[in-house]
């Protein structure tokens, strides 16, 4: 159950600023860093990952990966990250040295086993003291979370849960969604 309150005046705000949500199809161009250039640029120490990665992404084809159990985990976050537009160096870092944990909470919030707030307070953790997510803030880990969640039907509620939690903290919609 999503515990998605549609009568919230955050949803009703949510409404009013995309009265017609964005429709993504893997038709549509390509976005972002070819992952599997982007993890071949990478440190000469990164683990080998056993299948091949795509040359090209994009959101419908993010999402369209996730319920698929012959992409690993590992491969989902090497294709989003680069969707996303990591810097080189915090790839190097990431995959530079031994997971310490990450993928392995990656693994969780794609099987579900975690909650959105839970997955993002884990990977939280793995950032401080110069961890293996140093340089990956909350930018990255809501990409993950994102698309992991977005084949079990969570996505809608995380956006509208992320855009509740920016509403009370500053009062109001952010100008920058262009709302008002």
């Amino acid at each position: 159950m999503l515990g998605l309150n549609t009568q919230s005046p955050e949803f009703a705000k949510f409404q009013k600023c995309y009265p017609k949500p964005p429709e993504f199809t893997a038709a549509d161009p390509p976005e972002g860093k070819s992952p599997a250039k982007w993890y071949k640029r990478g440190p000469n120490q990164r683990p080998e990952i056993g299948v091949q990665l795509l040359e090209s992404v994009n959101r419908a084809k993010l999402i369209e990966m996730q319920p698929d159990r012959s992409v690993s985990t590992h491969a989902n976050c090497i294709s989003i990250l680069a969707w996303g537009g990591m810097r080189d160096s915090n790839r190097d870092h990431l995959f530079g040295k031994r997971d310490e944990g990450w993928l392995d909470v990656a693994e969780s919030v794609r099987a579900g086993k975690l909650t959105r707030a839970k997955a993002f307070d884990e990977f939280s953790i793995l950032r401080r003291n110069g961890g293996a997510m140093l340089g990956m803030g909350p930018a990255y880990f809501t990409k993950l979370i994102y698309f992991f969640c977005s084949f079990q039907g969570t996505a809608f509620a995380f956006r509208i849960d992320t855009l509740t939690r920016l509403t009370r903290m500053s009062g109001a919609i952010p100008e920058s969604m262009g709302c008002r």
